[in-house]
């Protein structure tokens, strides 16, 4: 059995149903959900870009390997030259990505 069982018809022209189809694409939801949210009162916010996950995942691996780096030299008080060079290059990657996230964010 449905748990939705009143259905309403509702008719719009062309210019609501484009707007309707563009808030749906643009949240990722459908449209029956994406009315049902409108109904509550619910801001529609977009969906977020697919690799956001992704990179934030991969910028909090970055940083825990340069905690573990730091823990490291903290503890026997000494830094390598190689240490320094891969924390330098775990930097240069950070910000590459920091960039690539703030983009993300900006086409929200």
């Amino acid at each position: 059995m449905r748990k939705r069982g009143k259905a309403v018809l509702v008719r719009l022209n062309e210019q609501e149903h484009a707007h309707l189809k563009r808030l749906s694409e643009t949240s990722g939801l459908k449209m029956e959900p994406l009315i049902r949210q409108l109904i509550l009162g619910r801001d529609i916010k977009p969906r977020p870009p697919e690799n956001l996950a992704a990179l934030l995942r991969q910028m909090s691996a970055m940083g825990n390997n340069i905690n573990q780096i730091a823990k490291v030299i903290n503890s026997i008080h000494t830094v390598q030259k190689d240490d320094i060079e891969q924390i330098q290059e775990m930097q240069a990657d950070i910000q590459k990505m920091q960039s690539e996230l703030w983009q993300a964010i900006r086409d929200l």
